[in-house]
């Protein structure tokens, strides 16, 4: 009997991306065998962890603790419960273990498989199944590029370097980098207990826990240090940074200090609450828009407090003009002087045109037949380089073109193929545009 990841899905050997609590899980390209269905392998080595760890049990306990903490949430916001979280971890503990070739290294994978049952909430990563051995947690879940860590810090743990070359050297566009933060405020309001779900505090929101879709949309992960929330109350006691000693990096098994909100290293009572995640999300959109931290010199607690009592030296000039005061209230020191997740959600440059354009061609394949084909009607215009606006010059740019237009286009004909006249013209608009090479491999196929 072979693994049940190798009997249902078919998986790529090498790592296209890494990301969450220490960049330790990486990211593997695979295909459903059932239905084609394009997903992604998340592995998180523990042979490999407690090797990296060899004199540090503690440490290593607790990050292996905080990955399982991590699927567990993201079981949860699927639907899988607890219980069945409970058999695959039995199965992994037992005497025998099945085997499955991945990053050129035998990896075990447990007999019992814990399998969604619905749709994460909007801007959460989406898990399908889980698995564990005793070399490592697996799940699988929708596909992705790499993280935005990846992306944005030009660092590749454990990613070969001819892989996702075209993340590489990428420069974010604005529309870009609104529609991912649109995402993740939909995420973020999802936490606070939206449709039944468990409120929660994610504490984790960096560049290293959010995860780009193939088309360059963000999905929050990294759920390893999430702490619940009873419903109706603002916040509960934080356990970290319980120390004076607390010290910054990537693998603490706590929150990184440089995306870490002011209340939760204060002296004193320290709450954990929404608010927290909002700050830190405030600070990665300031560190995309302006290439630079908004706290900086994070190597304790000392720093944090320090860079904390500076931020108001920001200048938010530096920023687009649509989502400086969005951004700069994410970023007050005092959490009642914060916006919450749904005023950030209303941010200006978040309903832009060209970010409109990007999430509609996001969820082109499932629109009403209708509702597509009047979209596919404004495109062709969207994409002419000479005529368009400068909001949709700088959105679609050949970049652009390549990782969302045509793959969406492609999305959309197959799934409903009575929408191939009205594509036709923006397919052809992108073919104007492009050279003969990107013409042979991304549009030639589709034709």
């Amino acid at each position: 009997m072979g693994s049940e990841l190798s009997k249902r899905y078919d998986v790529d050997k090498d790592a296209t991306g890494s990301g969450g609590h220490g960049y330790q899980w990486r990211s593997y390209q695979a295909t459903r065998k059932k239905d084609g269905l394009e997903v992604s392998v998340f592995v998180f080595e523990k042979a490999a962890l407690e090797k990296q760890l060899r004199n540090q049990k503690s440490l290593f306990e607790k990050v292996v603790m905080t990955a399982r903490r991590d699927v567990a949430t993201l079981a949860n916001l699927a639907g899988i419960e607890r219980r069945q979280l409970e058999k695959v971890r039995a199965a992994a503990a037992g005497p025998t273990s099945l085997r499955d070739a991945m990053a050129s290294a035998a990896l075990g994978v447990g007999t019992a498989v814990a399998t969604a049952s619905r749709k994460a909430p909007p801007g959460c990563l989406q898990l399908i199944e889980t698995l564990e051995s005793r070399q490592a947690i697996v799940f699988v879940g929708e596909r992705v590029a790499c993280s935005l860590g990846n992306a944005l810090h030009k660092t590749w743990p454990g990613v070969a370097s001819d892989k996702n070359v075209q993340w590489r050297d990428h420069t974010f566009t604005t529309a870009e980098v609104a529609r991912g933060a649109a995402s993740l405020s939909d995420a973020l309001q999802a936490l606070k207990g939206a449709g039944g779900l468990i409120q929660r505090a994610h504490l984790g929101v960096s560049p290293e826990s959010i995860w780009l879709t193939k088309t360059g949309d963000w999905r929050l992960g990294g759920f390893g240090l999430a702490l619940s929330i009873p419903a109706g109350q603002y916040g509960v006691a934080s356990p970290y940074f319980a120390t004076e000693g607390a010290i910054g990096g990537e693998l603490t098994g706590e929150p990184r200090l440089e995306y870490t909100s002011p209340e939760l290293t204060k002296n004193g009572d320290r709450v954990a609450a929404p608010a927290c995640d909002v700050f830190s999300l405030g600070c990665v959109l300031w560190e995309v828009f302006t290439g630079s931290k908004a706290l900086q010199g994070c190597d304790n607690l000392y720093g944090h407090r320090s860079a904390c009592s500076r931020l108001q030296q920001l200048d938010p000039s530096q920023l687009p003009s649509l989502i400086r005061d969005a951004v700069s209230r994410s970023l007050a020191v005092h959490p009642q002087s914060r916006l919450d997740a749904a005023a950030l959600r209303g941010c200006p440059l978040f309903h832009a045109p060209a970010v409109a354009a990007l999430k509609e061609l996001d969820a082109l394949p499932s629109r009403d037949p209708s509702l597509a084909a009047a979209f596919l009607g404004n495109l062709t215009s969207m994409l002419d380089a000479q005529k368009a606006d400068v909001e949709y010059r700088e959105c679609f740019t050949d970049r652009t073109l390549l990782i969302v237009v045509l793959p969406s286009l492609d999305a959309c004909v197959r799934a409903q193929p009575k929408l191939c006249a009205p594509a036709a013209p923006a397919l052809l608009a992108c073919a104007a545009r492009l050279d003969a090479r990107a013409f042979r491999k991304s549009i030639q196929p589709i034709l």
